[in-house]
């Protein structure tokens, strides 16, 4: 079977859903490069204001350029962390509130359908009279169907089904596409049925751990007594429940895809399922989510699901009844009343990450129609706020990028020649996508009632799957993007073979339309270069490797609690490519011309600068700690201070040398372009990567 890889995110933030269209951006168009080097005399964009003369560049540039956002911003009740891309989430949360409210405004009759969708599916969740006064009512049906498990049949079936209404299903169904002269859909199938965050909560001694595991059995309690169980028997299924998912978790391993970590992933049909996985029935957990029709199936770690079948057989009905009502309340539980989102929310926001306060329901409701109706919502925002002007700059600074990424590859003396070739080939044919997407989807089909939340949840999760599966059966994906247009994130998607930066991240810090290009060049630019790093495949590189491991081990995210090297290898990796590339690319850009400087900041510093101020961020402590083992991206301030001490431009800037914090001796410095570098090539590359998801996850 061709290799299989999802989508790729820049930056962990808001979800994801599909499509692909198959362009070749020109990059050596003259008129292109003409926008960068012809334009009018812009700022800096970094105002002296926002910099911090108590901490020097030389080290701590991340601090330097963010301690007074820092001090400035406070972190909002209802976030676990507030960073440049959160900051730009809340504005785009506004306009698209704005946009709302302008669709209520107008007469009924002058709204069109996709406007009516927008409006009655915000007034659905705006409002949360009506869901307290419905109660459960919306629900009963699906606790009904959950209650009436009898049998191993009975149990798969409930469980295919509410996978295919995103509602406590036990895996998530990841849509991706192989590579290869065709590239076509595959379905993957991911380990799951485990609520906490990793398999450390279920499996450490810790005795923090063994706490949290107490508190999320009381959880669980909560949720029963609230739907109508008693008090005993509500803590007998919620340890019972704990304790499956424990034996679940043991069966689960990080990394998957490695020998040690399960299994290579292992393409099979539903029969063979059935056939060498026992104690599951297969084919009824399929049948609802149309996955019966699929021609074969991808199981990311086998061996789990060969161990989630004998667990299933072997655990009573009490408990797997349980266990799937657990899920299916913690999924539903922002859209039923106060007693389950508050019992959500008490658990999974404010005791595992620290937040103070739930999201306003204002919020919930545009999230809703961002998630649901995106591109009738994308559209919109697109004629609002994204103008051709910054959709041109922006290509320029891709062209940019990817010239420069290719110059770099032929000038890499480290790189065997075959390997060279094929990179440059690669980036030859890489396709771009800048603001929105050229064809948007469409939306007929979907039934919104105003005063049906759940019914709206429900049919929308379901109108999604189907979408998701029609990219199983077609050769291309029907709709336009993995994301959509008003999303404040960027990615790669190999298969396609295209970087995706819509007009959400195209806004201060990551693209300010007023600000002199080198800022720009260290922001967006440096997100573009990350990504060419992926296509690369700078992990390939073992002496980097090394490097970056002990580098990123010896940070400590908080005290005592270490950053993991291997963990976040790949992606330091290309954000140390990435900064590079980018910086690569703004010499080109400016053709031999020596950079102004403007308001007191060299071309160099400017870029720094911009490259450090994207990474502005702030955290709980808790949350923290709830991601750090789980996460491929290590913390915004080693992500911006980590890769700088590599580049030798960065030193030159500012005048770096040693005894400065930053400095690193000059053998020290892994150079992966620009000039020789130190590093070996690995025979066996390997590429951490994240999925797109059919479903929601239930936490």
């Amino acid at each position: 079977m061709e290799s299989w890889r999802p989508g790729r995110k820049v930056f962990e933030g808001p979800g994801s859903r599909s499509p692909i269209l198959h362009v070749v951006l020109l990059v050596f168009a003259c008129g292109v490069i003409e926008t960068l080097t012809q334009t009018p005399p812009r700022g800096s964009g970094v105002p002296s204001a926002s910099l911090d003369p108590s901490i020097r560049p030389q080290d701590d540039l991340f601090h330097h350029a963010n301690a007074q956002w820092q001090r400035a911003v406070p972190l909002p009740d209802d976030r676990v962390s507030y960073s440049a891309s959160v900051e730009l989430v809340d504005l785009v949360e506004h306009r698209i509130r704005a946009i709302v409210d302008d669709l209520v405004a107008q007469p009924a009759s002058r709204r069109g359908p996709e406007a009516r969708q927008i409006v009655d599916l915000y007034r659905s969740i705006a409002d949360p009279a009506p869901v307290e006064r419905l109660g459960l009512a919306p629900v009963r049906a699906d606790l009904d169907r959950i209650h009436g498990i009898e049998d191993a049949g009975d149990l798969a079936a409930v469980a295919g089904y509410l996978s295919s209404v995103a509602a406590g299903g036990p895996f998530e169904a990841v849509v991706g596409m192989t590579e290869g002269v065709a590239p076509a859909p595959v379905v993957r199938v991911e380990p799951g049925g485990t609520l906490l965050p990793d398999r450390a909560y279920y499996l450490s001694a810790e005795p923090a751990m063994v706490e949290i595991r107490a508190d999320y059995a009381r959880y669980l309690a909560r949720l029963f007594v609230a739907a109508g169980a008693h008090d005993a028997d509500a803590a007998i299924d919620a340890r019972a429940v704990v304790d499956l998912e424990i034996r679940l978790a043991a069966a689960q391993w990080p990394g998957a895809g490695s020998p040690a970590s399960g299994g290579q992933p292992l393409a099979v049909t539903v029969s063979r399922l059935d056939r060498d996985f026992p104690g599951f029935d297969w084919r009824a957990w399929a049948r609802p989510q149309g996955l019966d029709r699929a021609a074969s199936l991808v199981l990311a770690q086998p061996s789990f699901f060969r161990a989630f079948a004998k667990t299933m057989a072997a655990t009573p009905i009490r408990t797997t009844r349980a266990w799937l009502l657990g899920r299916f309340l913690t999924a539903m539980a922002s859209y039923l009343p106060r007693a389950f989102a508050d019992a959500r929310f008490e658990f999974f926001g404010t005791r595992l990450t620290g937040q103070v306060a739930p999201r306003p329901h204002w919020k919930r409701g545009v999230s809703l129609v961002s998630e649901f109706l995106g591109d009738a919502v994308g559209r919109r925002y697109v004629a609002r706020h994204f103008p051709a002007s910054s959709r041109a700059r922006v290509e320029a600074i891709v062209s940019q990028v990817l010239a420069a990424s290719r110059e770099a590859v032929r000038d890499a003396a480290w790189m065997p020649p075959a390997t060279k070739t094929a990179s440059v080939r690669r980036l030859s044919t890489i396709a771009t996508r800048i603001g929105y997407p050229e064809r948007w989807r469409e939306y007929s089909g979907f039934e919104v009632r105003p005063d049906d939340l759940v019914g709206n949840i429900r049919r929308a999760r379901a109108f999604e799957n189907q979408n998701q599966m029609a990219r199983h059966r077609e050769s291309r994906d029907p709709r336009g993007w993995l994301i959509t247009a008003q999303t404040v994130n960027a990615y790669y998607s190999p298969a396609p073979h295209e970087v995706v930066l819509p007009a959400g991240i195209l806004q201060p810090p990551y693209f300010d339309p007023d600000a002199d290009e080198a800022v720009n060049f260290g922001a967006i630019g440096a997100v573009v270069g990350h990504e060419v790093g992926h296509v690369i495949d700078v992990t390939a590189f073992q002496g980097a490797a090394a490097t970056l491991v002990r580098q990123f081990n010896a940070f400590e995210a908080l005290p005592g609690v270490p950053v993991n090297g291997a963990l976040t290898l790949a992606e330091n990796l290309s954000d140390l490519s990435g900064l590079a590339i980018a910086h690569l690319a703004y010499r080109r850009s400016l053709q031999g011309r020596q950079a102004p400087v403007v308001d007191g900041l060299t071309g160099d510093q400017r870029f720094f600068l911009g490259w450090a101020r994207m990474w502005r961020s702030q955290s709980r402590a808790a949350f923290v700690r709830y991601t750090i083992g789980t996460s491929p991206h290590a913390p915004p301030q080693f992500r911006a201070n980590g890769p700088l001490s590599h580049v030798d431009a960065f030193y030159e800037a500012f005048g770096v040398v040693p005894g400065d914090r930053l400095y690193r001796a000059p053998d020290d410095r892994v150079r992966l372009w620009g000039r020789p570098a130190r590093v070996t090539q690995s025979p066996t590359p390997s590429v951490v990567t994240t999925g797109v998801t059919v479903h929601d996850r239930v936490r």
